[in-house]
């Protein structure tokens, strides 16, 4: 009855995306923060998308020397070689500018039926949803019920404790986004992939590398300028999307896309990477408006054609449309900025954003103009400035937008 007992525990505790077994083995994942049975600071556990289960151990745990988490583990079977790795994170930088503490040792103990002290190393992760795992090996256990207590033996080993997983064999037989919340940096060392702990991109992290190293090349030849690297790629599960109306965005931080559309959603990949690339130049009239405009005239149909013409792309030609509307009607005023930039793109030309790109940036260097990052160029210098890429003046045309 207690092997009975112990595989409708395990079944309640497994979560499912982890199981590299088959039902009834390893690994098994232990949610820290529904164990957590002294703390000293905060109450409630943190909610946090890249944990395992959602949520994690309450805030600043491990700050007070004597925090714990207890928990059991009941197993059917003599165990000589299981191992365990604690999944958390730990911001040293910030917590020490909150604080004005570090404790440079980090190290937690586990005590194994009051019996067996196992140190354990929770090193810096960076930032406080930057999971990793620390591992280590496990005395031998005997067939039964162990009591587990993981303890905060110093002040200030403040550390997010995710979970508890146990595991027989090599910690490579982990899932990545289990091991750690970063799962690959890309050859080129401009790209950092994240993933939360469930989520499937649906393709392969060097395939994914492949078509961004692609898109960065692309951008920086047409521009004439990189943003900073590492770019951090988000990848999120469809349960911990937060955005139903959309399926990509981007800020300070990186480019995030729902795990769900991640493999076919190529159109949210340049749209949002030139986000990273624009460096906060332009004010959000101009951003977002060329981004959606690059995006479906020249981007996508140069990196990802899906038509022979991308005149037979319906969205094109919708697109194409409202620019020639403009163009014909020099009198008509308009709501929204983005048709003004179709008929920009559309008059003068798909190079005609390349050369105002490398003529801001140019100026820059020869300190003509005020380009660095952060800092949005005004609608005068926009004006002036795509006026020299196109050879005339483009005034007119931004005068049809009714907000300009």
């Amino acid at each position: 009855m207690k092997d009975l007992a112990f595989f409708v525990f395990f079944m309640l505790a497994l979560k499912p995306g982890f199981a590299q077994y088959e039902a009834g083995s390893f690994p098994l994942i232990v949610e820290a923060e529904k164990h957590v049975a002294k703390y000293g600071a905060g109450e409630k556990p943190g909610g946090c998308i890249w944990a395992s289960g959602g949520t994690l151990t309450p805030a600043f745990w491990g700050r007070d020397a004597g925090d714990e988490i207890r928990f059991s583990l009941a197993l059917p079977y003599d165990e000589k070689n299981l191992k365990l790795a604690v999944r958390y994170s730990y911001a040293q930088g910030h917590y020490s500018n909150f604080t004005g503490q570090h404790n440079p040792e980090r190290n937690l103990e586990l005590k194994i039926d009051e019996k067996i002290t196992v140190p354990i190393t929770v090193p810096d992760t960076g930032w406080w949803d930057h999971f990793k795992t620390s591992h280590v090996t496990l005395p031998p256990l005997e067939k039964g019920t162990h009591a587990f207590r993981l303890l905060s033996v110093t002040p200030h080993t403040t550390t997010n404790v995710d979970c508890f997983i146990f595991y027989k064999d090599s910690a490579s037989d982990l899932s990545p986004a289990l091991k750690s919340t970063i799962v690959a940096v890309s050859d080129s060392q401009r790209f950092v992939l994240l993933l939360t702990p469930n989520a499937d991109p649906g393709m392969s992290f060097n395939r994914i590398f492949t078509e961004f190293d692609r898109i960065y090349e692309h951008y920086r030849d047409y521009m004439g300028w990189a943003p900073p690297t590492p770019i951090q790629i988000h990848v999120i599960e469809d349960a911990c999307w937060d955005n139903p109306g959309a399926t990509a965005y981007q800020n300070q931080w990186g480019v995030y896309f729902k795990a769900g559309s991640m493999a076919t959603d190529q159109g949210n990949w340049c749209h949002e990477m030139t986000h990273m690339f624009y460096c906060a130049h332009f004010p959000s009239w101009f951003d977002e408006s060329s981004v959606r405009m690059l995006t479906t005239f020249n981007w996508v149909p140069d990196l990802f054609p899906a038509f022979k013409n991308p005149e037979d792309n319906p969205y094109y030609k919708q697109c194409a449309n409202e620019g020639s509307r403009i163009l014909a009607n020099p009198q008509l005023k308009v709501d929204h900025v983005e048709p003004i930039q179709y008929a920009i793109r559309l008059k003068y030309g798909k190079d005609a954003f390349r050369k105002f790109f490398h003529l801001c940036h140019e100026a820059g260097e020869k300190g003509e103009l005020d380009f660095k990052p952060g800092r949005h160029l005004t609608n005068e210098e926009i004006v002036l400035y795509m006026s020299k890429a196109v050879g005339e003046d483009v005034r007119p045309l931004y005068k049809q937008w009714k907000g300009f």
